[in-house]
């Protein structure tokens, strides 16, 4: 199917997978879609291992990368307490929600390690955005349009 879409990012369907996990990005790529990774909760680091695992199985096919670059932000400590990131309304939806599907809340310890490492990632400035990006577009096979 040729569109002006497929033209422009040199898939062969107008199909765009955005998802976190690196495998669905590689079989929607494959499949002749253009698979997008959504990197917003990486890291840098993590963020190369990620471009790295894909261009190693993805034939030379074109694929994404959604980055988020924040538009404000306030200066950060290096004490990121879980507690005081979202706002408490917040935490009663997802409780709630969580109650209402049956999900069961995770042993203590799990939830405090769990809650921590997120708190960690939500450290993003500028500068780790513009890091992300350098890193995406180091990679062959991440597709750009300007």
């Amino acid at each position: 199917m040729r569109t002006a879409v497929t033209e422009m990012f040199g898939i062969d369907i107008p199909l765009f997978a955005f998802s976190h996990c690196r495998d669905v990005v590689l079989e929607a790529s494959k499949a002749g879609g253009m698979g997008i990774l959504g990197a917003a909760w990486m890291t840098p680091e993590e963020l190369e291992v990620s471009l790295k695992w894909i261009d190693e199985r993805i034939d030379g096919k074109p694929y994404g990368v959604d980055i988020v670059f924040p538009g404000s932000f306030a200066p950060l400590t290096d004490d990121r307490d879980p507690a005081k990131i979202l706002p408490e309304g917040h935490r009663q939806f997802v409780d709630r929600m969580m109650t209402d599907a049956g999900i069961p809340e995770l042993p203590d310890d799990d939830a405090k390690e769990f809650a921590q490492e997120h708190a960690d990632k939500m450290k993003m400035t500028p500068s780790d955005s513009e890091r992300s990006l350098q890193i995406a577009l180091r990679h062959p096979g991440v597709k750009s349009h300007r």
